[in-house]
């Protein structure tokens, strides 16, 4: 009989009360149910006394500010190496899974173990279509594997599929490629963060992927983004994760950049580009010093276990 696989699930709260029933039972009716460990970034709307409540075996973490996506996580993920965890779940607060997810994705990343992270199909809450930017970034604006579409017409789909990029809304990520990769960059608060961790699996020989036969939901469908929130995505996060990128690096960056700049200043009407400009400037030592420690140091930004 096969050795059963320690799975931690990590989930980082901030007023997430409107999901906690689902997630959290999702994962207490999973068949193979993970230990649950959560950071909880200084929830105000009683998200911290109902976990405590209703779901006394989590483990929780309890932050007074927050600490923004990636360096909750990496409370969670030196929790994972520190306990000898073999696989760790990353999943949103607004997001749960099936019963058999979790141990669909198991079998998957047991039998393809240059995966260092794969994730399921992320649909929308009604699972009647897929998570929005889930078909638009992951199947749409980024490469995936050529085959996907015409495995799909002629309908014998394998049971996975690399991809360059997915939303860490629904990861399943191996020990072995944390130990290797470490966890996510304090160069980013919120966003991005996910996009640059893959970029960093790939320098450690490791994949992502998704598994179309198995599933997960993500409910965000009905919120929609301010004017700010769009230029900061398409401008000021996207240059975080290009100058935190060396592949993305060239002589003529700041060119491009500015460039960039005048450009979506034109794009929205708006001055914010400017000032988002600026902010990148101030943040280039630190944005330097972490691409470099994330290309160089096994285990970046976090505390390698004992051997």
């Amino acid at each position: 009989m096969a050795e059963k696989k320690k799975i931690l699930t990590i989930i980082v709260t901030y007023n997430g009360m409107k999901w906690a029933e689902r997630c959290f039972s999702s994962l207490e009716a999973s068949t193979s149910r993970p230990d649950i460990y959560v950071v909880d970034n200084g929830s105000t709307d009683g998200t911290v006394e109902y976990i405590k409540t209703h779901f006394p075996s989590v483990t929780l973490v309890e932050n007074s500010s927050n600490m923004g996506f990636g360096q909750a996580n990496n409370i969670g993920l030196q929790y994972a190496l520190d306990n000898g965890y073999d696989y760790i779940y990353l999943m949103n607060q607004d997001a749960w899974v099936k019963p058999d997810t979790l141990s669909r994705m198991t079998e998957l990343m047991d039998a393809h173990p240059d995966y260092g992270i794969l994730s399921p199909m992320q649909l929308e809450s009604n699972e009647q279509r897929m998570d929005g930017n889930f078909a638009s970034l992951t199947l749409g604006r980024y490469q995936f594997s050529p085959d996907f579409l015409n495995d799909l017409y002629f309908h014998h789909v394998d049971n996975v599929y690399e991809v360059s990029f997915v939303m860490a809304s629904h990861w399943m990520l191996s020990s072995s490629c944390l130990k290797k990769t470490g966890g996510f960059s304090p160069t980013f608060y919120h966003y991005g963060e996910d996009e640059n961790y893959i970029q960093r699996i790939h320098i450690h020989n490791f994949k992502a992927g998704i598994t179309p036969d198995v599933t997960a939901v993500h409910d965000r469908q009905y919120r929609s983004k301010t004017k700010k929130e769009i230029v900061f995505f398409n401008f000021y996060n996207v240059w975080v994760v290009n100058l935190s990128t060396p592949s993305h690096l060239s002589n003529s960056i700041l060119v491009t950049l500015m460039l960039d700049m005048f450009s979506k200043a034109i794009e929205y009407k708006s001055l914010q580009p400017f000032s988002d400009t600026w902010k990148l400037i101030r943040l280039a030592r630190r944005i330097k010093r972490n691409r470099k420690i994330s290309m160089t140091e096994s285990c970046a930004f976090l505390k390698a276990p004992h051997s």
